[in-house]
């Protein structure tokens, strides 16, 4: 290999490595950004299983919607498990169940869908959950 011809390869490698790079901090990102929505305590009388907990904290405290490209990120158990991230359409399930066991406590439209991107709360619904959980969390002190 010349000289210009090892130049060139490096140069190559290294424009692999940066995007490798950019896409692990983009990932870093989305995880701190979870970990966040992590500290929001759900009331256990909504009967919630801890994913659904994740889920329903990451769309409370995130105007973004949940969509299929960050929804692995709200759970990282999944992404560091063996079989590596969650099926896309366990997020459907999660959010069926959500709706369920928020309809039943009067939220009955407490998750939209946006269409071809995901799922959010609506802000007036999402204003009223946050209240119910604030009001929860100061009478367990």
């Amino acid at each position: 290999m010349t000289p210009e011809q090892e130049v060139n390869f490096l140069r190559r490698k290294l424009i692999v490595v940066e995007e490798e790079n950019d896409e692990l901090r983009e990932e870093l990102r989305q995880r701190k950004d979870a970990a966040i929505s992590k500290g929001l305590v759900i009331p256990v009388e909504w009967e919630l299983s801890p994913i659904e907990n994740m889920f329903l904290a990451y769309m409370l405290t995130h105007s973004n919607p949940l969509s299929y490209s960050n929804y692995a990120y709200v759970i990282p158990s999944y992404t560091t498990s063996p079989e590596g991230p969650p099926q896309k359409k366990i997020l459907n399930v999660y959010v069926h169940k959500i709706r369920k066991k928020l309809g039943k406590l009067g939220f009955p439209d407490c998750v939209t869908t946006v269409y071809g991107v995901g799922y959010r709360i609506p802000k007036p619904v999402r204003d009223k959950l946050l209240a119910k959980i604030k009001i929860s969390s100061d009478l367990s002190k």
